[in-house]
């Protein structure tokens, strides 16, 4: 135990600092009406948020959005499917773009600030050249940007 205190990824401080930031976007089942399978994705987004895990946030973000749509508008039991996910099995081919073009019109939500949570998510998950870069950088800030927007959009998902 003691080892531990020593290592690098050991720091209580940071961790703190990270939970009064993103106190107002962290996710809370209280008075929302999200799905326990969606919510369980947003407390590992949430741990890797206060751990400063912020590619593996962008990866979990990008990841919840697509099983959120797909939750919602793609389960058999579903009464209402999107156009893109009609007809299409579980593991369909239907592209994320596609889902979030959909889904930001039926919805009336920005499509880019959606579809900025599948890019980022993609230069993290994806080898996007044949020359990667020692690190994926992400811009500053933009981890608190995609939480935030991926919280406003199942707010409103679930909402109806």
């Amino acid at each position: 135990m003691q080892g531990l205190l020593h290592e690098p990824f050991f720091q209580p401080q940071i961790w703190i600092d990270n939970k009064q930031q993103l106190e107002p976007i962290l996710v809370s089942d209280k008075d929302v009406n999200i799905p326990k399978p969606v919510l369980k994705r947003l407390e590992e987004l949430n741990q890797c948020l206060l751990f400063g895990l912020d590619r593996a946030a962008v990866s979990m973000a990008r990841a919840t959005l697509e099983f959120a749509i797909r939750y919602k508008y793609g389960a058999k039991e579903s009464g209402q499917k999107l156009q893109c996910l009609k007809n299409k099995g579980r593991d369909n081919d239907v592209n994320l773009k596609k889902m979030i073009k959909e889904v930001s019109g039926l919805l009336d939500f920005d499509y880019k600030k959606l579809n900025e949570i599948r890019l980022c998510g993609n230069q993290v998950l994806h080898l996007i050249s044949d020359d990667p870069p020692a690190e994926f950088p992400l811009k500053e800030g933009i981890t608190n940007k995609i939480m935030q927007t991926l919280w406003e959009f199942l707010t409103r998902l679930y909402s109806e």
